[in-house]
């Protein structure tokens, strides 16, 4: 009897708290619906992107690049249009404006007004705009200039075990038309490209990178906008060897002998050269002169010539032993 009692208490107790749910949500509907149908002034932000300037002409500063619009509209209108749109952008053509000539260069003015048509195409319908900031345009220019200067690749890489650079990045074009201005081009010394990370590599890389501009695209432009790269990879594998040592002398007063007089050069080698590399393509030498002789029992081996793809990570013996002969 007594579970019976409460389970007709539980029941009672749930349907309270469902209309009493209900009640708040419709509670909290109407709030918003009156809210939402208030006016309300909002901020707009605008990204303003120039084209089309003049060819012999570069801008000495970055223009306004924001343009900051007041909205008046209904709530829900301006939450539709700020975050179910969040992304907007006005397009000004540098050749619609004209560019008068005055004193210390070249200057072009344009009223954010004529720009309302691009605007209303991305704000609520029944908006009223109350304020526009800037109210204008200002854009500064001066004389363009021209220099070639050298790419930069901005490259970080590890490769694979055995495998390794095979000759050298190649980077086309490897320099770039600038135009901007004189006193810009005085002191730019170089153009980098985007920075690219690669790792663990064992095949050939063969892409495109974007070089960055320093400045804005109206203040520089490159003659290129990208640049390809090409990183041969190949597989290494150890080889040894022997190599013969040549003494180098400046007199001609005795001859020396080594002892040894062969080392071993341990290395690295491409598997696609491994056939082609011999002691031929190595020299060994000790440098002698009548200083180091008298002041010492052993010369040090060096190596004054070896296969430019072949890395070296060894010489055996590092020094040898000698005697003179008369």
């Amino acid at each position: 009897m007594d579970n019976a009692r409460q389970n007709k208490h539980n029941v009672r107790f749930r349907k309270k708290l469902s209309v009493f749910v209900l009640c708040l949500l419709l509670s909290v509907f109407m709030w918003l619906f009156i809210k939402l149908t208030r006016d309300y002034t909002v901020d707009f932000h605008f990204t303003i992107d120039y084209k089309h300037y003049p060819k012999n002409l570069v801008l000495t500063e970055a223009p306004d690049s924001t343009l900051t619009i007041g909205v008046n509209a209904k709530g829900f209108e301006l939450i539709s249009a700020r975050y179910l749109h969040s992304s907007r952008s006005l397009t000004v053509d540098i050749k619609d404006i004209r560019i008068r000539h005055g004193q210390g260069g070249y200057y072009a003015h344009m009223a954010t007004s004529q720009l309302m048509q691009q605007i209303s195409q991305q704000l609520p319908a029944s908006r009223s705009v109350t304020y526009l900031s800037p109210d204008t345009l200002t854009l500064q220019f001066t004389n363009a200039a021209h220099k070639k200067v050298p790419v930069i690749l901005r490259l970080t890489s590890n490769f694979h075990k055995q495998y390794q650079l095979y000759n050298h990045v190649q980077v086309k074009p490897d320099s770039v038309f600038v135009t901007a201005s004189r006193a810009v081009l005085d002191t730019l010394r170089f153009i980098t490209t985007k920075h690219i990370t690669l790792n663990n590599l064992e095949e050939n890389q063969h892409f495109r990178l974007p070089l960055i501009l320093p400045l804005k695209t109206g203040q520089m432009r490159l003659s290129d906008d990208t640049v390809e790269v090409f990183i041969p990879v190949e597989k290494y594998t150890e080889a040894k060897i022997t190599v013969p040592i040549v003494p180098v002398q400046t007199s001609s007063d005795f001859v020396i002998k080594t002892f040894p007089d062969k080392c071993t050069v341990t290395c690295l080698v491409p598997l696609r050269d491994f056939r082609n590399v011999d002691a031929h393509l190595f020299r060994a030498v000790v440098s002698i002169n009548q200083a180091n002789i008298a002041n010492t029992k052993k010369l040090k081996v060096e190596l004054s010539k070896s296969p430019a793809r072949v890395k070296v990570l060894k010489v055996e013996p590092e020094d040898v032993e000698f005697i003179i002969l008369k």
